[in-house]
């Protein structure tokens, strides 16, 4: 279930923005809607997930890297995959 929390959140170790859309458990996600913590919402249009990252070609990797001015070690795929999970968080 995906849900759009009101206020800012901690779930599973990363920290959440007011408005943010999050996927959680059905029990979860339940019991924040009734306690007034969230809203039912639908899932993201454009989601980076870590598949998402891991599935892109090496050359748009480079061109989001650029874009994001991610400073990275060296050039290889695998440190510039990391270098994107870890700003995006996934």
């Amino acid at each position: 279930m995906f849900v759009k929390i009101k206020y800012p959140e901690t779930y599973r170790g990363k920290e959440h923005e007011a408005g943010a859309v999050i996927e959680v458990g059905d029990d979860l996600g339940g019991r924040m809607i009734l306690a007034g913590k969230a809203t039912r919402a639908s899932k993201p249009e454009n989601e980076i997930t870590a598949e998402s990252i891991e599935a892109m070609d090496f050359n748009e990797i480079k061109k989001r890297i650029s874009e994001l001015k991610i400073e990275t070690v060296n050039g290889k795929k695998d440190t510039l995959i990391a270098a994107l999970k870890a700003h995006y968080g996934v």
